[in-house]
């Protein structure tokens, strides 16, 4: 079902700058040698993977969300698997948003819990960490606060107002479900991007591949062996 052009084309281009964007951060993670980063490459590897997966899905699953009065629908508006849902899966719907919401709050609570104990453990004096290592700590902290951001904006916030706007009747127009359908896209394409604007290895080895000229404290900084110990 051909919605409008934002919707059946962003998406695509989305998708190719996922692919394009995440097989950059998993080459450079796996070929920089310089960082020694201990078992966190592993961490970011499947950071990456998992965006080639929700790009999949978003390509091969393409939905739509409408509302009208009291009530919205979501369903498939193109690809291989777009078909009419049974009335089964309309029965069933306010069981599959309770859950979906309850994974929602789950996955942000988590998040929260995680990031405020590391963030605390980070500011204890009695650390026994070094200086670098604190302050590579201290970069990929902020990166996760970024990447745990980016799904809270382009995907938990969308979907809440696409599922509960509708049941106390509040009409802002269709748009917000074009735009929440186009932004769960972009999730793949903005997540890696977090890393090679927080992390400075990161970002210079992305500057030396696309030969971009860096600036003289770029380069002292860059000469500087961080490591962190497995």
């Amino acid at each position: 079902m051909y919605i409008n052009w934002a919707h059946h084309y962003i998406p695509k281009l989305s998708g190719t700058c996922s692919v394009l964007i995440n097989s950059l951060f998993i080459y450079i993670v796996h070929d920089d040698k310089k960082i020694k980063l201990g078992d966190y490459p592993f961490l970011l590897i499947f950071f990456a993977l998992y965006n080639f997966t929700s790009t999949a899905v978003d390509l091969l699953v393409p939905t739509c969300v409408l509302d009208y009065n009291y009530g919205f629908s979501m369903f498939v508006s193109d690809g291989v698997f777009e078909k009419e849902a049974l009335p089964e899966v309309i029965r069933n719907s306010w069981i599959a948003i309770s859950i979906a919401t309850m994974i929602s709050v789950y996955s942000v609570t988590v998040c929260l819990i995680f990031g405020t104990l590391i963030i605390v453990k980070l500011q204890k004096e009695d650390l026994s960490m070094s200086e670098k290592t604190k302050r590579l700590q201290k970069q990929l902290m902020k990166a996760l606060i970024v990447q745990s951001s980016i799904p809270i904006i382009v995907c938990f916030c969308p979907c809440f107002a696409a599922w509960y706007l509708p049941v106390f009747e509040l009409d802002i127009g269709n748009w917000i479900y074009w735009i929440s359908a186009v932004a769960i896209s972009f999730f793949p394409v903005l997540d890696p991007l977090a890393l090679f604007y927080f992390i400075p290895a990161f970002r210079l080895r992305v500057k030396e591949i696309f030969r971009i000229k860096v600036p003289t404290n770029n380069v002292t900084f860059s000469s500087r062996v961080i490591t962190m110990s497995t």
